[in-house]
């Protein structure tokens, strides 16, 4: 947001929206009642690892104002990814291990220093490793705070939620979205459609809309993503095949193709309906969205939707990603009028 705010000028001054959530851990700061442990919660993207770094930041400032100076030594060690105040456990591979979270435990009762670790994210612990991070959450030592950042808070052990305190963060407003694509670099003519892809949680696309292309290659990116959807190309078996090889290859790929996925055919739903879609969606895939939708027999769409649901939760069970999308498009294919 804009400086029109009172939390602007404290430590989040730099985190656009989550307005709640910046007063509950503004006063928690000011009033020196910071919990040991949080759990910062919300969808993929919304900024929950960028509040996160702020509280860390004002935490270890070494200038003890309520605001990180940005100046002193420990501000700037963290600025360049070289604090040895602030830890960060992040999967190695697709799970966080159980050697990392005993020797984060080692290292906070033994360093005799204040410290912020931030466990990013934290539903990727399997119950082994949730476990053994449990006595720490129980008695942690003096100056230290854990912050763990979850989009899947559910997939948590109940012992771990309840031992934290829980900051919700809800996706941003469209405008919010825009500013923080724009402050990114996004051009405005791919400013639409980058917003429409970020559903409000404008991290998700950041990483690929860099400042250098403006957001020209994710959007090339969703457009033949989308692409592999094109009714006469969905009775080719080799076409399948191929979608789901090119999609299936890792879990950030397939989730980013299956949400995708998802957003097309709920604006050709809503075309279908005779409500508007988003112009910018229809004008990257180049497709009229009720066109394409009416080329689907009843209910198969919803179907469809339903599947990429269905698929999307069982993502970090290690399933076969390419065997999935392919059964995708093959239910997808079989909803085509006229399919045989």
């Amino acid at each position: 947001m804009t400086a029109t705010t009172p939390a602007d000028t404290t430590v989040f001054g730099a985190v656009t929206g989550h307005l709640p959530a910046r007063r509950l851990l503004d006063a928690a700061l000011a009033q020196k009642r910071l919990g040991h442990a949080y759990l910062l919660s919300g969808p993929e993207g919304v900024g929950k690892a960028h509040v996160a770094l702020q509280l860390a930041t004002a935490l270890l400032c070494s200038s003890h104002e309520l605001r990180p100076c940005h100046a002193c030594a420990s501000c700037q060690r963290i600025a360049r990814g070289d604090s040895y105040e602030l830890h960060r456990i992040e999967p190695e591979g697709n799970q966080i291990v159980i050697k990392q979270i005993r020797e984060l435990g080692d290292l906070m009762r033994t360093s005799g220093a204040r410290g912020v670790a931030i466990i990013d994210p934290a539903d990727s612990m399997q119950a082994p490793v949730a476990n053994a991070l449990l006595k720490t959450l129980e008695e942690p030592p003096p100056g230290w705070l854990l912050i763990l950042i979850s989009a899947r808070p559910d997939a948590l052990l109940p012992t771990i939620r309840s031992r934290c305190q829980q900051v919700a963060f809800q996706p941003l407003s469209r405008v919010e979205t825009e500013q923080v694509l724009s402050r990114s670099g996004v051009q405005p003519n791919y400013l639409p459609l980058l917003t429409d892809l970020a559903s409000g949680a404008p991290g998700s696309v950041l990483d690929e809309a860099t400042a250098e292309d403006g957001g020209a290659v994710l959007a090339e990116l969703f457009a033949t993503t989308v692409g592999a959807l094109a009714p006469e190309r969905l009775s080719s078996p080799s076409h399948l095949f191929h979608v789901a090889e090119q999609w299936g290859t890792d879990l950030p790929t397939t989730r980013r193709c299956l949400g995708w996925w998802q957003l097309w055919i709920s604006e050709a739903l809503t075309a279908s309906y005779g409500a508007p879609p988003s112009p910018a969606v229809c004008a990257a895939v180049g497709w009229d969205a009720a066109d394409w939708a009416s080329r689907f027999a009843p209910g198969s769409l919803t179907a469809m939707l339903e599947e990429i649901d269905r698929v999307s939760g069982l993502l970090m069970r290690n399933i076969n990603r390419q065997t999935a999308l392919e059964a995708l498009l093959v239910t997808l294919a079989a909803g085509r009028i006229g399919a045989t």
